[in-house]
């Protein structure tokens, strides 16, 4: 097994299915860098399964930065090789647009999260994390 851990935006917002009584949350991430001083984007199609995916389907969606992490596969069609990632762990980060909204760059709610307070530089979602009291979890 290869697991993979992959950063980047949502390209579309996220799908759901089922997939023999098991329901399925679908979402593809872009992972962007440079070669040869050129932006090259990798898409990794993504699948959340059970029901943690279908509560949190509504929240993925497009320009969503995420960070999964799973189990990695590749599938051919036409001559092409796509990843597929079977997601194990899944983290929200900031999107595009949340620079956009506070005017200086980055954004912070301003209702205190559920659980207190934070660590003193902030936690594994930097200035952007989710009020958890929204979360289905």
């Amino acid at each position: 097994m290869i697991q993979a851990f992959v950063t980047g935006n949502l390209g579309k917002d996220a799908t759901q299915r089922d997939a023999g009584g098991t329901p399925v949350c679908s979402f593809n991430v872009a992972s962007n860098k440079k070669i040869k001083g050129e932006d090259v984007t990798q898409w990794v199609k993504c699948d959340l399964w059970g029901t943690r995916g279908e509560k949190l389907a509504e929240y993925l969606t497009r320009g969503k930065r995420v960070a999964v992490c799973g189990e990695l596969s590749t599938h051919e069609h036409e001559g092409k090789t796509y990843l597929d990632l079977r997601v194990d762990q899944l983290d929200f980060m900031s999107s595009k647009s949340d620079g956009d909204r506070s005017g200086a760059g980055r954004h912070r709610d301003e209702a205190a999260p559920a659980s207190g307070s934070t660590s003193g530089g902030g936690d594994e979602y930097g200035d952007d994390a989710p009020d958890s009291s929204d979360l289905p979890f």
